[in-house]
């Protein structure tokens, strides 16, 4: 399978476990939740699931069984479930921390482990969001485009602007099942570096929901990470919207 296919397969078992569009608490902070670190593979998850709800906003889980999907630790690094089945995501690979496995947890499982060993299409992990940001220490614009969506060809350039003027770096990425040779003439067309040719592999950006639509941005500062904005901008739009998003900087 090649990773488009891989991708599309996570996006439909993300699609299982978001029920939203942001994350249930889209900003990490310090160190990871505390009942991450007991075994692999415990019955109970009332200890794990109760931080998870502190965490990630505890009115907003009156749905039954909705899966929380909380950010925790340094990128990449997420916790996944519900009172009766917790997964814990790091770097693509996804650990049992407690109950037992349904539908939801078995898909993502799946899902992930299927992404983490395709390798016929180069692609974008979770490590390289973090050379990423670290490379941009104001903040980096993660820039999700197709080149069957003219739009998402054409708002690069446009976010380039509106973020360069404020010290910040783009990074484009490939949309998953795009025709990768009309993509090589689309991305030179619009002047975009090498990784606008990655397909996504990142776990964070995928529990972030930034493939979803072409085009997308997220913008990263550190651990800290704004919510996803589909659909094109001209560079003023853009800009107001960075401009929306400074606290992060």
């Amino acid at each position: 399978m090649s990773v488009p296919s891989v991708v599309v397969a996570f996006l439909a078992a993300a699609a299982v476990v978001v029920g939203g569009c942001v994350p249930d608490r889209p900003d990490r902070s310090g160190t990871s939740v505390e009942g991450a670190r007991q075994p692999a593979g415990a019955t109970d998850c009332s200890a794990i699931f109760a931080q998870l709800v502190a965490r990630g906003g505890g009115a907003r889980m009156a749905v039954p069984f909705r899966p929380l999907r909380v950010p925790v630790g340094d990128i990449g690094d997420w916790m996944v479930g519900t009172p009766r089945h917790v997964l814990h995501i790091e770097d693509g690979q996804p650990t049992t921390r407690c109950g037992k496995a349904g539908a939801w947890s078995i898909a993502v499982a799946d899902a992930l482990t299927a992404t983490a060993t395709a390798s016929e299409v180069p692609s974008f992990t979770d490590a390289d969001l973090r050379a990423a940001v670290e490379r941009h220490p104001s903040g980096v614009a993660i820039y999700l485009w197709s080149p069957h969506m003219p739009l998402s060809v054409d708002g690069y350039s446009e976010l380039r602007e509106a973020a360069e003027a404020r010290g910040l770096g783009v990074v484009p990425l490939l949309f998953a099942e795009s025709d990768l040779d009309f993509a090589r003439r689309e991305a030179a067309r619009a002047g975009m570096p090498e990784s606008a040719l990655l397909t996504v592999a990142s776990a964070e950006l995928i529990l972030r929901d930034a493939q979803l639509h072409a085009p997308s941005v997220v913008v990263f500062r550190g651990r800290r990470a704004s919510s996803v904005l589909p659909g094109y901008r001209n560079a003023e739009g853009y800009g107001r919207w960075l401009a929306e998003v400074a606290h992060l900087f």
